[in-house]
């Protein structure tokens, strides 16, 4: 006998006695606990409205401004702005202000190019859980 399983003894069964597992044997799936836990479907709710929550316009016209600024420095460290000794700092902000104007204007050109298919497909896929949301 193992564990209170099989014969107490072998003798007159016919058997060696050898216990086998059954591998046959399906074991039934533990169901989770189907109740409803309005604290635990809030917290589901929650996540699901992070993933679809759109970023802060504060955040994008920041990292508009901020790529303007970049472009503008790396501009001036490629025509070696700063190294000439013959502009004056009014010169040099002034320049500064007139290449600030131009990468403006570069950029709004490249926001104003139709969207590519991906992006009118996440813009749809936006509306979509939108019209969902209101349902």
């Amino acid at each position: 006998m193992y564990n209170g399983i099989g014969l107490q003894t072998p003798r007159g069964s016919g058997t060696n006695g050898y216990i086998q597992r059954n591998l046959g044997f399906a074991r039934p799936i533990k169901k989770k606990d189907l109740r409803f836990d309005p604290a635990e479907d809030e917290k589901r709710r929650a996540k699901v409205a992070m993933a679809r929550q759109q970023p802060d316009a504060e955040l994008i016209e920041h990292n508009r401004r901020r790529a303007i600024e970049v472009a503008l420095e790396e501009w001036a460290e490629s025509v070696n702005l700063y190294d000439d000794d013959t502009l004056t700092e009014e010169e040099i902000e002034s320049r500064k202000a007139a290449k600030r104007i131009e990468i403006e204007e570069q950029m709004r050109a490249k926001a104003a190019e139709p969207p590519s298919k991906r992006q009118v497909s996440s813009s749809s896929k936006a509306k979509m859980f939108g019209q969902y949301a209101e349902a």
